[in-house]
């Protein structure tokens, strides 16, 4: 597999004959459509333990997951009256059955406690919420023409026929309104949302990637291309109008740079998804994922940054997320004394041995190391579980 960009590597997730497709990732967890059981089950890897999970064993199939936090949601289809929502909770390893009408409910999309879908019976095509607080179900728009749904905190997007033409649309629940985000497009289809930012690629004489923010009121053309999935200011997506197959792309909202992120010369890339700078999507039956740098970054600048010495160091970079935070820390090499970089800050410890330099000293020995830098974006120096790592 190719990788234009270029400190970057390619991990291949899935190695099976069968199909896996449509992957999408929260966290350190992806999950997929796999048929090496016959019809599509429901998988899950796990970055930070190298395991792969199988979620659904029913009959028929499990479509279209969607994951957040220590919850996933999918498509089911083993009532043969209808499709269904269910939901699999990993913290409980409990499955349950979040809706049973006679009409059929696909394509969910969750956030915290809220779970959006789209409900097709009675002629109609609407789209539905439901509460996992209150068990409470909700209908969102006018409940006639709207499709693929995505939830943002409180803020729901999917696109719309009412006016001829398919449109963009977001629902807000805090004020219980809806707001038109397109007007002109020929098109519109496969909104996603991420904090003030909608994404979703236009069926015209082009195939064309937009985006929306909410604060500013305004539209971008970012790219050609479908299939957006945003987080943060990066914009991924797949375009076949450039190569013979299917690439994936990185658009950076920052730079206003675009980065060619695979060039597969035998089969195309599709359905990509990112979650903070890990990418992954499918290819050839299969689920890859890579983990971005940033540009204009040290190479050993990734998602969280450790240092250690045996000698005071001065004028040292701190990273995150693969970008310089702090380029002046200072870190004094003794066993009580060390620096180190937890969500863009710098921590400075003293104490006795028993907590932070117990983890800094796992790190050194469990991870890459580059020149003097130690990276281990798993680890969280606030969590009781990992203060015992020797």
């Amino acid at each position: 597999l190719g990788l234009i960009e270029s400190n970057s590597e390619i991990k291949q997730i899935t190695n099976n004959p069968s199909l896996q497709y449509g992957p999408v990732i929260f966290g350190d967890k992806i999950a997929w459509m796999d048929q090496r059981n016959g019809p599509n089950d429901i998988y899950v890897y796990d970055i930070s333990t190298d395991k792969e999970i199988q979620i659904t064993n029913a009959p028929r199939a499990q479509n279209y997951p969607s994951i957040y936090e220590d919850k996933i949601v999918w498509t089911d289809y083993r009532d043969s009256a209808d499709s269904d929502i269910y939901m699999y909770d990993f913290s409980t390893g409990e499955e349950i059955q979040i809706t049973d009408s006679s009409y059929d409910e696909f394509g969910p999309s969750i956030y915290g406690d809220k779970i959006v879908y789209e409900v097709w019976g009675g002629g109609k095509n609407y789209i539905s919420m439901y509460d996992l607080n209150t068990n409470q179900e909700k209908f969102i728009g006018n409940g006639l023409t709207e499709s693929e749904s995505s939830i943002w905190k409180d803020k729901i997007v999917y696109y719309d026929f009412r006016t001829g033409s398919s449109q963009i649309y977001m629902y807000d629940l805090l004020t219980d309104k809806e707001i038109q985000i397109t007007y002109d497009q020929i098109g519109a289809s496969e909104p996603s949302i991420y904090e003030d930012k909608i994404v979703w690629h236009d069926q015209g004489e082009l195939e064309e990637v937009y985006m929306y923010d909410i604060n500013k009121g305004e539209t971008k053309l970012i790219s050609s291309g479908v299939a957006p999935s945003i987080y943060g200011n990066i914009i991924v997506y797949q375009d076949s109008s450039r190569t013979r197959f299917s690439q994936i792309y990185m658009y950076d909202l920052s730079t206003n740079k675009e980065t060619q992120i695979t060039n597969n010369i035998f089969f195309g890339q599709y359905s990509p998804s990112i979650y903070k700078n890990t990418i992954v999507w499918e290819s050839g039956g299969d689920i890859y994922m890579t983990t971005i740098l940033y540009p204009g970054t040290p190479a050993f600048c990734q998602a969280n940054q450790y240092y250690s010495s045996a000698t005071p160091v001065t004028n040292q970079a701190c990273c995150f997320q693969g970008k310089v935070v702090n380029s002046n820390a200072i870190a004094v090499g003794d066993q009580y004394n060390r620096f180190m970089c937890y969500n863009g800050q710098i921590y400075l410890h003293d104490g006795d041995v028993s907590s932070w330099w117990q983890n800094v000293v796992r790190v050194q020995t469990s991870c890459n190391i580059v020149g003097n830098y130690y990276s281990n974006p798993n680890f969280d120096p606030f969590n009781a579980s990992q203060q015992s790592w020797m």
